[in-house]
């Protein structure tokens, strides 16, 4: 409808564009005169720019619009969220919905200036950091509000305190994992398997016949013979068969886990309860697997447990065991080590997952969050900055952080290094992909990428058809 009513003499102040502004702010969440107010400020600027002429009407619209802009955000979010995104509009949110069916498209649309900021998972920060480490801005991290540290979580091997001969004196040794199932942590397949690569060096099959074998099966078969004996639970293979014929071939990588015979899991004698311990965590179970197996006996699991293990349900044997770090060298386990968050040296140190936003909008995304979440937790109440709170930080177990040097994902995530693609080895050739044009073969690279950095294997290569 025509705001400018015919009629209205010319003897209206005109209401500025930081007034309006101002009104809009003191009048929110009071819509009646929020609107009315809007309807007075179009109007006298109607009149006005009837006196100014359409050029000047142009200039002024286009100032509305850029200053709009710049006061609302562009969000990815997954499609179980993006109705009830799009309603929190009606509630003052400057939040606008854009709806992506995976983080990948949002990593896109963030590289296009089609989005201004996304949530991303550890794994997908390490993949930012590997893949394009110098492109937009991390803003906030997001941390378990209960171990609140300076990672997400570190996998370390803890060995016998007289252990000699670095990684190549696992040689041999009794081998008690989490389990390739292991959720509690987060773990990817390449971090489950990080020690056995760099120990066993699966990636570069010694003395082995790869011919007409698949990578599981090579993987496998070189674990079975580096270690003397082991617990590894959970499937070696996502295919039953093959899972069931491994474990029948190879049982030496299943005889520490106990009387059950299918090696899916632990069922080892645990002794009694203890208070603040879980018997049924996977870590704590390859911790004590490592115990009752004695000296010749090694554990690769997080360091929280660590700290559990030896502070709470074993402080007597702290004593015995050290850290094996990435260069063959030892730390003890003392006191002062067991009680830090941070662990003497690991394998593997995972960032948290954080907010990231363009590089051109990060200040305003960052200034915006410290608004909306002052303290880095749900504000609560029933409003927007709850219910996007809830549905894109976590809920009341999550807690952010601000990043206030705005670093880029590399920066951020460079206690996460490994190998990049194309200098990386492999038992077996890479699977090619044919890619008929430019936007296919973008999108390709990244789940190539994906697929890499979480370690899935056989790695994949391009022939472009366009």
């Amino acid at each position: 409808t025509n705001p400018c009513p015919e009629g209205r003499p010319y003897n209206q102040r005109l209401i500025t564009l930081s007034a309006y502004h101002t009104f809009k702010t003191n009048f929110e969440n009071d819509k009646d005169r929020y609107r009315a107010i809007q309807r007075i400020a179009l109007r006298s600027l109607c009149l006005v720019f009837v006196k100014m002429g359409w050029k000047k009407i142009l200039l002024a619209v286009t100032l509305i619009a850029g200053v709009t802009a710049q006061n609302e955000f562009r969000v990815c979010v997954p499609p179980s969220f993006a109705s009830q995104c799009q309603g929190l509009q009606s509630l003052g949110s400057p939040i606008i919905c854009d709806t992506v069916e995976s983080r990948l498209d949002c990593i896109m649309r963030l590289n296009r200036g089609d989005s201004d900021f996304g949530v991303f998972s550890e794994e997908e920060m390490v993949l930012m950091a590997h893949n394009q480490p110098n492109d937009n801005r991390v803003v906030a991290s997001i941390k378990d509000i209960l171990s609140n540290g300076s990672y997400a979580f570190e996998a370390v091997a803890v060995v016998p305190a007289s252990h000699t001969g670095g990684l190549e004196g696992l040689r041999g040794m009794k081998y008690c994992h989490p389990g390739l199932d292991e959720t509690e942590a987060r773990w990817s397949p390449r971090v489950l398997k990080t020690l056995e690569r760099a120990a066993a060096r699966t990636d570069r099959c010694p003395d082995m016949d790869t011919n007409g074998k698949t990578a599981e099966e090579i993987e496998v078969q070189t674990l079975n013979s580096f270690f003397g004996a082991a617990c590894r639970p959970g499937p070696w293979s996502a295919n039953s068969s093959v899972d069931a014929d491994l474990k029948s071939r190879f049982p030496n990588l299943c005889s520490l886990c106990g009387s059950n015979g299918d090696c899916s899991k632990y069922s080892i004698d645990m002794g009694p309860n203890i208070a603040n311990v879980d018997n049924n965590n996977r870590h704590i179970q390859a911790l004590e697997c490592m115990r009752s197996n004695e000296n010749n006996t090694f554990a690769y699991v997080a360091w929280q447990h660590v700290r559990t293990y030896f502070n709470v349900r074993n402080p007597r044997i702290r004593g015995s065991y050290a850290l094996l770090c990435e260069d063959g060298s030892l730390r003890p386990l003392t006191v002062e080590a067991t009680n830090s968050n941070v662990s003497p040296c690991s394998f593997v140190r995972q960032p948290w997952s954080a907010v990231v936003a363009t590089t051109t909008r990060a200040s305003d995304v960052s200034a915006a969050l410290k608004t909306w979440w002052p303290t880095g937790t749900n504000p609560g109440g029933v409003s927007w900055q709850s219910s996007l709170y809830n549905n894109l930080i976590g809920g009341a177990l999550s807690i952010i952080s601000f990043e206030d040097s705005l670093p880029g994902p590399g920066n951020y995530s460079q206690s996460r290094n490994f190998t990049a693609i194309d200098a990386s080895s492999s038992c077996i050739p890479a699977r090619r992909w044919c890619t008929i044009s430019t936007e296919e073969h973008n999108k390709c690279s990244w789940v190539r990428a994906s697929a890499y950095t979480l370690g899935i294997e056989p790695t994949i290569s391009f022939v472009c058809a366009y």
